[in-house]
């Protein structure tokens, strides 16, 4: 068996106004969502220095859309996906995506850090590289 074969999985990010961000490995058919960007990730190839993350559909106050620690109490938050993820940029449309925690409306995956946003409150958390990331259309699904 040959562990070294690795797949991309291909990630959608949607938000609802801006406000409430999701994560579907499939395109959403909620009407209600704008479809903000997506991008591809690795799926770990069994190589023993590799770090594991967990990818969420969702994240709320306290929780992140990615974690490297499955929480095996938590039976109501399930991962959809694992992944590696690197911090170089592999390709020519890989960028940084950034996980920022909002204190007004919650955790927010974007493709720009908003650090020096004062009005969202928002402070970065993590950030990794993606690839084959293409902005999403502004119009409704």
């Amino acid at each position: 068996m040959d562990i070294s074969f690795a797949e991309d999985t291909i990630y959608h990010v949607y938000s609802y106004n801006g406000k409430d961000f999701r994560m579907f490995t499939q395109p959403s058919e909620h009407s209600l969502y704008f479809e903000e960007f997506r991008f591809t990730l690795q799926r770990p190839r069994g190589n023993p220095d590799e770090t594991a993350y967990f990818i969420y559909s969702e994240a709320s106050s306290g929780e992140s859309f990615v974690t490297s620690k499955l929480d095996h109490s938590n039976y109501s938050r399930f991962p959809i996906d694992v992944v590696v993820l690197n911090n170089e940029r592999v390709g020519r449309n890989s960028r940084r995506v950034y996980l920022i925690d909002r204190s007004n409306y919650g955790p927010m995956i974007s493709l720009y850090d908003h650090g020096n946003v004062i009005c969202c409150k928002g402070k970065q958390t993590f950030s990794f590289i993606a690839n084959n990331v293409t902005e999403g259309k502004k119009t409704l699904l």
